[in-house]
């Protein structure tokens, strides 16, 4: 079939052949040759293809976009969701006592143990403790914040 070296699937093919022979079969009277004939055909069938390689075009545009919107979507949600746990952590982090604040806050910024120690000019024993109790503090306040998120949604 000739549209089908034009056309890599198969049913599309036939569908158009079959499409280009209906309309030779509305208007076959019109025709005064044979010739005539197979410039129809030709010609139409150059339009077909054509029509659907446009068609093609603008489907993978549109799944593209598609497709573009929602990465854009995911990344905004995940954007979000990075945002609100900063947020929620930060304002847990406020919680905790000056002492264990500070570690914490410096502990989260890269800084070593020892670094903290030599910062504060507090013993290595006082940082690992008051470090401890901040997370034990930290998993208790965060706890309660998730379960509140879970019965009150906003």
């Amino acid at each position: 079939m000739f549209v089908g070296r034009f056309l890599a699937d198969r049913e599309m093919a036939r569908d158009v052949t079959q499409d280009l022979f209906i309309k030779l079969w509305e208007i076959f009277r019109s025709f005064n040759s044979l010739e005539s004939i197979r410039a129809f055909l030709y010609r139409s069938a150059r339009n077909a293809l054509i029509n659907y390689a446009d068609h093609e075009k603008v489907k993978a545009l549109y799944e593209s976009r598609e497709q573009y919107k929602e990465q854009v979507e995911q990344d905004f949600l995940s954007g979000v969701i990075e945002e609100e746990t900063h947020r929620i952590i930060y304002q847990a982090i406020q919680q905790l006592p000056e002492g264990r604040r500070q570690i914490i806050l410096l502990s989260l910024q890269g800084h070593s143990n020892q670094e903290i120690v030599a910062l504060l000019g507090v013993s290595l024993n006082t940082v690992k403790t008051q470090k401890s109790k901040a997370y034990q503090q930290l998993r208790t306040i965060l706890k309660q914040v998730y379960l509140l998120k879970i019965f009150f949604p906003l």
